[in-house]
C-alpha cells in the first residue's frame, strides 16, 4: 500500500515528455500545427479549460520544448496539460492522488500519440518525473545546515579551518545542492536538489526529486510507457519517505 501524508509538503508534481524534431535540418517541427488541433479536439473533453501562455508569442524556431497550450480542469484549477513543440507536461499540486495522476499521465500520453498525424515520426527523448516539496524556513533563525541534517538526513559541513580563523558564520546565507545517481529501474537517473525559496512570499527550502530517462533509456511508447511511470514514482515515493525524520514527518500526518 501506498504510504500518504494528510498534510504532505507537496508543491507540484509534474511528469514531463519531450520528444525530437522529426526535420532535423528545420527549426520548426511541420506535424507541430495539425497535432494541435487534433490535440485541441482530445485534451478538451477531460480539461475543457483550454489557454493559450504567453510563449505562444514566441517564433517558431524558439518555442522547441516550451509548453504554450494549456489545458484545465476548471478556471485556475488543477490538474491541466500543457502542449508545446517537442513538449507535453501533465502538472497537479496540493490535492494530487497517485492513482489519479497515473491514469492522466497515461491518457495524455495515449491521446498524443492518437492525435499525431504522423505517429511513426515521434521519436520521445525525455521523459522526467518530477516532484517539488517544501516548507516555510527562516534562514535568520536556525541553520539551514541543520535544518537538513535534523529533518531531512542529509548531513553537509565544511572542514576548513578558515570559517573560525575569519570569524566567519557556520549558516550559509544561500544554498543550493544537487546530487544526481544513476538509475537501473527505470533506467536513467534520479536527482534530488534542495535550494531557498519562497512559498505564500515567506522564506522556504524547496527540494526536488526526479526521475529522468533520455534516448536509449526510453521504453517503447505510448505501449510500454506504464512501465516506467510506476517503477518511477515508486522510486520517488521511496526516497521521500525515506529522507523524512520521524518527528519532520509528525508534522504532515
Amino acid at each position: 500500500m501506498t504510504e500518504t501524508l494528510k498534510n504532505a509538503p507537496l508543491l507540484e508534481v509534474i511528469f514531463e515528455m519531450k520528444w525530437a524534431n522529426p526535420a532535423p535540418y528545420s527549426k520548426t517541427d511541420p506535424n507541430y500545427p495539425m497535432l494541435m488541433s487534433r490535440v485541441y479536439d482530445r485534451f478538451t473533453k477531460a480539461y475543457p479549460f483550454y489557454s493559450t501562455l504567453p510563449t505562444s508569442q514566441l517564433p517558431d524556431e524558439m518555442a522547441q520544448s516550451i509548453p504554450q497550450h494549456q489545458f484545465r480542469v476548471g478556471d485556475a484549477k488543477w490538474p491541466l496539460v500543457q502542449v508545446g513543440p517537442g513538449i507535453l507536461t501533465v502538472n497537479d499540486t496540493q490535492k494530487y492522488d497517485w492513482d489519479d495522476f497515473k491514469e492522466r499521465c497515461i491518457n495524455a500520453v495515449g491521446m498524443f500519440f492518437e492525435a499525431h498525424p504522423k505517429p511513426t515520426d515521434i521519436r520521445i527523448n525525455n521523459l522526467l518525473l518530477r516532484y517539488l516539496d517544501g516548507v516555510k524556513f527562516s534562514n535568520e533563525k536556525s541553520s539551514i545546515l541543520d535544518f537538513l541534517k535534523n529533518n531531512l538526513k542529509l548531513q553537509i559541513s565544511l572542514q576548513n579551518d578558515n570559517i573560525k580563523k575569519c570569524k566567519i558564520k557556520e549558516n550559509p546565507l544561500t544554498f543550493t545542492g544537487r546530487f544526481e545517481y544513476p538509475l537501473e529501474e527505470p533506467k536513467g537517473i534520479i536527482g534530488l536538489g534542495f535550494q531557498k525559496g519562497r512559498i505564500k512570499e515567506e522564506d522556504a527550502l524547496v527540494w526536488e526529486t526526479i526521475v529522468l530517462s533520455r534516448d536509449k533509456e526510453i521504453p517503447k511508447m505510448p505501449e510500454d510507457f506504464e512501465s516506467w511511470l510506476e517503477p518511477a514514482h515508486q522510486f520517488c515515493h521511496d526516497w521521500f519517505f525515506g529522507s523524512l525524520s520521524k518527528e519532520f514527518k509528525k508534522k504532515f500526518e
